[in-house]
């Protein structure tokens, strides 16, 4: 049976979801992201039923997002949240380094996300019940010292798993299921760069 598949993101991780659940048939749409990825992805992808490319820091953007999602997808049963990102751009390194504003960026870019992405998600799941998947990583709980020194972005994460079970235990008898995914180094732009 098709899904109806919101996505956050359009690049990486995102993008080869995107073209997985195109490939099955599942409906999708994706929000945040950047425009021209998303409008090349809708191109390549005969089930992209929409995109909104907004800032999901912002709340009000976010909000209006899922509401234009829920629109065109109509039951939507399956919320994806991938957005977020390295905060070496924002000053990101070893805690005895990082600024307050550096700090504070990190967790906007990972995590603001991925609870903006969870409330929405749940209160469009909360009639039919669903699926909400968000993204952590293996920095989280196994972090490499010699290589991997960005301890926001690594912190961020590893409250996405903690959120996840919290909501999880939540949501459970509203037939919700809410879970995170922890990838390791996967080849996407971020990790090129890194």
């Amino acid at each position: 049976m098709a899904k109806q598949v919101i996505v956050t993101g359009s690049s990486g991780i995102a993008a080869a979801l995107i073209r997985a659940l195109d490939a099955r048939g599942d409906a999708i749409y994706v929000v945040g992201g950047i425009d021209s990825e998303s409008e090349a992805l809708q191109k390549e992808c005969r089930n992209i039923k929409g995109y909104s490319s907004v800032d999901l820091r912002e709340e009000d953007q976010t909000i209006s997002a899922f509401q234009s999602a829920n629109q065109t997808l109509g039951n939507v049963t399956d919320v994806v949240g991938i957005v977020g990102g390295s905060g070496r751009k924002f000053g990101d390194g070893r805690v005895d380094e990082i600024s307050l504003d550096a700090w504070n960026r990190t967790l906007a870019l990972n995590l603001s996300t991925a609870f903006l992405t969870l409330r929405e998600g749940v209160k469009l799941l909360k009639k039919n019940g669903g699926s909400v998947t968000l993204t952590g990583s293996v920095l989280a709980t196994s972090p490499v010292k010699e290589h991997f020194t960005t301890h926001a972005y690594a912190t961020s994460k590893y409250a996405i798993e903690g959120m996840t079970k919290l909501a999880a235990a939540s949501y459970v008898e509203e037939k919700i299921r809410i879970n995170a995914v922890a990838p390791a180094l996967v080849t996407t732009p971020m990790s090129q760069r890194a």
